[in-house]
């Protein structure tokens, strides 16, 4: 997978069942040398998911040349202040905000960007917390339900989550990214405390994002691994002569 940042969600959906939904936004990393005023470019917002009733900090990650620029919601009761910093917004949401998807675009006086995503939800948001990549120090997730917002910041980039299950209880993992317009093909994988694989998916048999359902044959520790690779997908040989 090429360097890029990603966002993540946990939630509890009935009584001896939980379910993780990760939404990742992912972007390829470049440079880009502007001389004069251009239309903006908008890659994706962290986090992608904000509870309604909250005002949160939101990371908008693209080109914004002069800052800030304008901002076009699809709905009422969502508004973006633009904060010193740029790329940086106070995003308030009304209590009687709409819950779902959201469409989001800036602009200025050159032009317009891409639409894209904000998710607004009814239960509490949470980020995910660096460093986790490895099994053994997973970021634990010690309440359900929860959603976590998280980031892919790096090629080889794993994010892992540690949930308790008993015997018989069933955990229920979906992952957003290629539906929330990111290109990546995600995959989530399920081990025990000693890192052994029980059970791994990386399409949802509608898209290319990953639902993981499986029962607790035991209780203990289990994690939640996230990880992806560039979508669609490219390769190229090379000839030396």
């Amino acid at each position: 997978m090429s360097q890029g940042q990603a966002p993540t969600i946990f939630r509890w959906t009935e009584f001896g069942s939980g379910s993780l939904a990760l939404l990742l936004s992912f972007e390829l990393c470049c440079w880009n040398f502007a001389l004069h005023a251009a239309a903006p470019t908008l890659d994706h917002l962290y986090p992608v998911a904000v509870q309604v009733g909250s005002t949160n900090s939101v990371a908008a990650i693209g080109k914004f040349d002069p800052w800030p620029p304008k901002v076009w919601v699809d709905a009422p009761g969502i508004v973006f202040n633009a904060e010193t910093n740029s790329g940086k917004f106070s995003v308030e949401i009304a209590t009687n905000a709409t819950v779902g998807p959201h469409l989001i675009r800036v602009f200025n006086e050159q032009g317009a960007s891409t639409l894209r995503f904000l998710i607004v939800t009814q239960e509490p948001q949470s980020s995910d917390q660096e460093p986790n990549d490895d099994f053994t120090k997973p970021q634990a997730v010690d309440h359900l339900p929860v959603s976590l917002n998280g980031r892919l910041d790096k090629s080889g980039d794993v994010d892992s989550f540690a949930v308790t299950l008993e015997a018989g209880q069933t955990l229920i993992a979906s992952l957003e990214a290629y539906t929330l317009a990111s290109p990546m093909d995600a995959v989530l994988r399920l081990v025990d405390s000693r890192g052994v694989q029980v059970a791994l998916n990386d399409d949802d048999g509608r898209t290319p994002d990953p639902l993981l359902a499986w029962t607790a044959q035991s209780a203990g520790t289990y994690i939640v691994q996230a990880f992806g690779f560039a979508y669609p997908s490219f390769s190229y040989v090379k000839f030396t002569v």
